[in-house]
C-alpha cells in the first residue's frame, strides 16, 4: 500500500460562497459528544478562545443530531460541525438543503474527509473560517426503494457500501489503531469471508454473484480492499469495487491474491471508474447499505451517481487554490502506510 501523500486532495476553490468569520459571529458549531474518544474539552477550548462570538451546541448520546443541526443552521450564516464522518454527513444533508456552507472540526476516530480536504486539527478550520476560504467539493447520492419498499435519498461525502464492506470496515477500524491498516484489513477480510455469505445481485442489468460492494465518492487510493485517500473531491466520478463470488475458490483465489500483492491482476476482485451504477437485489431479502459508515435500511433496488450538487466547505487559504500547498505551508500530520501490487482499474 502506498504512503499516503502529505499533500491534501484538489478541489475547485469557493472562497466567493463563504463569508470570512474573523470572531465567528454567524457560524453555529454543533459539536457531537458521540464522535471519537468522546472528550472534547480542548477543542470547546480551541472554539470560545480563537472564534468568541460563534455559538456552540453540544449533542450529547440523548440528543438528536439532525434535529440540532437543523435547529443551528436556521438561526446561523455558517453551519458547523465537530465530529467524524458519520456526523459531517448528515451535517453535509443540512447545509446542501440550506444552501450554506459548513465548517468541518475534526473530532472523530479516523476523520476521512478532514484529512483529505488537509484539515489537521480544529486550528485548521478556525484559520478558514476567519479568513473566508473554501472549496467546493463533490458529494455522491443514492437514490433507491428499502427493505420496505419505501423510496430513500441518501448523500455521502466519502464511500457508499452494500453486503459484508461495512461489516469489514467496522472490523478493520477496530484493529487499525492498534496494529496498523494492512494488518487490521486483513482481519477484516477474512472475519467478512468466513461469517458473511455471498448475495445475488444485478449490477447495470448483469447478474452478478459477489460479497462486497464499494462505491467511492471520488477515485480512492489505493487499489483493494482499503481506499484510503483521493487525490481530488471535484471529479464527479465514482470508484467502484468488488469481490466476485462466483469464481471457483473464490475465497481462497482473493486472500492468496491480497497476500501476494497480485490483487490488481486476480479475477475475484474488479475494479472501475463509472459515472453511474445501479444495484438490485437478486436475494431473498434487502442487502445491507451504509453510508460514510453508517449503516441504513436495507435495499432492493438502488442507483448511485454523483450528487450533481457540490458543498462548500471551509479550508485554508495557505493550502492554496485547489489543494496546493503554498510555500511555507505547514505540513499536515499524517500516518503513512506501506503497499505492495500493481494498480488496477
Amino acid at each position: 500500500m502506498p504512503r499516503r501523500p502529505w499533500v491534501p486532495a484538489r478541489a475547485s476553490p469557493a472562497s466567493a460562497w463563504a463569508p470570512a468569520l474573523p470572531e465567528g459571529e454567524g457560524l453555529t458549531v454543533v459539536v457531537n459528544a458521540r464522535s471519537g474518544p468522546g472528550n472534547h474539552s480542548d477543542l470547546l477550548a480551541v472554539l470560545r478562545a480563537d472564534l468568541p462570538r460563534a455559538e456552540v451546541v453540544e449533542v450529547g448520546p440523548a440528543d438528536d443530531l439532525a434535529a440540532a443541526l437543523t435547529t443551528a443552521a436556521s438561526k446561523s450564516r455558517v453551519l458547523g460541525i465537530a465530529g467524524g464522518d458519520g456526523s459531517i454527513n448528515t451535517a453535509a444533508r443540512v447545509a446542501l438543503a440550506r444552501g450554506m456552507p459548513l465548517a468541518v472540526f475534526p473530532a472523530g476516530t479516523l476523520n476521512h474527509f478532514a484529512t483529505d480536504l488537509g484539515l489537521v486539527g480544529a486550528g485548521d478550520s478556525v484559520q478558514a473560517v476567519r479568513e473566508g476560504s473554501a472549496v467546493a467539493v463533490d458529494l455522491g447520492r443514492a437514490d433507491g426503494i428499502s427493505a420496505v419498499f419505501d423510496r430513500f435519498s441518501r448523500i455521502f461525502v466519502n464511500t457508499a457500501s452494500l453486503g459484508g464492506s461495512p461489516d469489514m470496515v467496522a472490523v478493520r477500524e477496530r484493529f487499525e489503531r492498534r496494529i496498523g491498516k494492512w494488518p487490521a484489513m486483513m482481519i477484516a477480510l477474512c472475519w467478512v469471508l468466513r461469517h458473511e455469505p455471498p448475495f445475488d445481485v444485478e449490477i447495470d442489468a448483469e447478474r452478478r454473484r459477489v460479497w462486497l460492494i464499494f462505491v467511492g465518492n471520488g477515485v480512492y487510493r489505493p487499489d483493494g480492499f482499503a481506499p484510503t485517500y483521493r487525490n481530488r473531491l471535484d471529479e464527479s466520478l465514482l470508484d467502484l469495487r468488488i469481490i466476485d463470488a462466483s469464481a471457483p475458490l473464490a475465497r481462497l483465489r482473493l486472500v492468496g491474491a491480497v497476500l501476494t500483492g497480485r490483487l490488481g491482476r486476480s479475477r475475484v476482485y474488479e475494479q472501475r471508474t463509472v459515472e453511474r451504477v445501479l444495484i438490485s437485489s437478486r436475494a431473498p431479502g434487502p442487502l445491507p447499505f451504509a453510508c460514510d459508515g453508517e449503516v441504513t435500511e436495507g435495499v432492493e433496488r438502488i442507483v448511485i451517481t454523483p450528487s450533481g450538487a457540490r458543498l462548500i466547505v471551509y479550508r485554508p487559504r495557505r493550502l492554496g487554490d485547489g489543494g496546493v500547498p503554498v510555500p511555507g505551508a505547514r505540513r499536515p500530520l499524517a500516518r503513512t502506510f506501506s503497499r505492495r501490487g500493481a494498480e488496477a482499474g
